[in-house]
């Protein structure tokens, strides 16, 4: 038993954590539908209904993951001094953030997809929600920022530092409504140009800031610099992601990552400048390179979470092997049901008649969402004991990859979506069992280490 007040200050660092994090993770997602709404230039009531209710299940569903993902390394922390209570502890918390997640998440999706096939009955909505993507191909590399930035803050500042590049990222998002505003939103002209500049002034202001919080300013935990970084704002707050996780910054790692960043940041900013009229051309350029980027993406989360340091196990793994088999049998079955919900998925949008440029808008969604949960436990990571990455990275992020492999195969390269799935499925089993071999193996590890430990502290 807990006593009160370890669990009464438990409770209040929870919410001093998750509360600020939940309603900049709320505004976010208002903000980014007002966008569309804009874009749309639409008075119809079932809109602005549909508008409404996808704001609030996304908000919903980012509130939760705040609350549960705030909550859970201080459980772990705790369930460790407890040997008996690691694997109850353990356990629950996996089954907290999966049902949670599930649960608002899917609320989110379906009425996000209900919205997106309102926009898309219209041939004029389809160009302007095209408009909005290729001003969101800016503005991707701003949010990953922000979301890197969030996490690592708030787990080395509580002073401030994070509000701030909240307000950044705000006056980012009031630019680009303003601009929208004043621009038609069918015309591929000056006011999406100017919405992603804006966006991307905003990561560039906050990757300054960044810089001097962690490099040069006397609270500085983090003296190493890596001066090739500074380049791309998202390949640099991945360096230190590595860097802090205690992962070596190998040169393939740093080009694998360097190229994927690459292809989502320069290649839609080329093509958007040059592709400003002939919008199918660069928009399928712009689609094939963020299907790439969330290959790479996925890769390197996956890479990450599969234990390739001691800070992506959850602490409590350490001590019951039950708690990793039923964890791992519960990744399995959410396997099991995106193989079946994501055909299901893909069925009910060619049926609607969602165009390409739909489509994608909600993979780029459905990868922010992942972001989100790998960004809130890689935060967990640095500032509290560990968590349950390794679940959430080698399940959630590559099928999403795997929804953007199907639709640059099947939809572009016009290849059988049979075959396609069959790869897919096979891929995604070797890459399971080469994870699942690997935690084992690290878990295996850190029993030896402990119970050294024990020794050495008995004797």
């Amino acid at each position: 038993m807990f006593r009160k007040s370890v669990l009464k200050e438990q409770h209040k660092q929870i919410i001093r954590t998750a509360t600020p994090l939940s309603v900049g993770f709320g505004f976010q997602s208002f903000m980014g539908i007002s966008e569309v709404l804009v874009v749309a230039r639409s008075g119809a009531e079932s809109l602005a209904g549909v508008s409404i209710a996808v704001s609030l299940a996304w908000m919903m569903y980012l509130i939760v993951i705040g609350f549960v993902s705030a909550s859970i390394p201080l459980i772990a922390k705790a369930a460790a001094k407890n040997q008996d209570q690691a694997a109850h502890v353990s356990v629950l918390s996996t089954l907290v953030i999966l049902a949670c997640t599930t649960l608002f998440g899917m609320m989110a999706l379906f009425s996000t997809v209900h919205f997106i096939h309102l926009l898309s009955v219209s041939s004029e909505m389809t160009k302007a929600v095209t408009a909005w993507i290729k001003a969101a191909m800016f503005g991707f590399p701003a949010m990953c920022l922000f979301f890197g930035l969030r996490s690592i803050g708030t787990a080395l500042d509580q002073t401030g530092f994070v509000g701030k590049v909240l307000a950044i990222s705000a006056v980012a998002h009031l630019a680009a409504l303003m601009m929208f505003s004043f621009d038609s939103p069918w015309s591929f002209g000056w006011g999406a140009f100017g919405a992603g500049l804006a966006h991307s002034v905003a990561s560039w202001v906050a990757l300054l800031g960044s810089f001097y919080y962690f490099f040069l300013s006397p609270k500085s935990k983090i003296k190493t610099v890596f001066p090739f970084t500074w380049a791309l704002p998202n390949l640099g707050l991945e360096m230190k992601h590595h860097i802090l996780l205690g992962i070596p910054v190998t040169a393939r790692i740093f080009l694998v990552e360097g190229f994927g960043y690459f292809l989502v940041l320069i290649l839609p900013l080329l093509v958007t400048a040059v592709e400003i009229s002939a919008h199918t051309i660069g928009l399928r350029i712009a689609s094939i390179s963020a299907t790439l980027a969330l290959g790479v993406s996925s890769a390197v989360a996956a890479q990450i979470g599969s234990a390739r340091g001691r800070n992506s196990i959850n602490i409590a793994f350490v001590y019951s092997k039950s708690a990793f088999e039923i964890g791992l049998a519960i990744s399995l079955l959410c396997m099991i049901g995106l193989l079946i919900i994501t055909p299901l998925l893909l069925r009910y949008l060619e049926n609607e008649g969602a165009s390409i440029s739909i489509i994608f808008i909600l993979l780029i969604a459905a990868y922010q969402a992942v972001v989100v949960i790998q960004t809130t436990t890689t935060g967990a990571l640095l500032g509290f004991e560990k968590t349950i990455a390794p679940l959430i990275a080698t399940v959630v992020g590559p099928w999403c990859t795997c929804l953007g492999l199907i639709f640059l195969i099947t939809r572009i390269l016009e290849i059988n979506i049979q075959i396609v799935w069959v790869c897919l499925v096979i891929g995604y089993l070797f890459s399971s069992t080469i994870c699942v071999l690997s935690l084992n193996k690290q878990v295996s590890h850190e029993r030896k280490l402990v119970t050294e430990n024990d020794i050495n502290q008995a004797d």
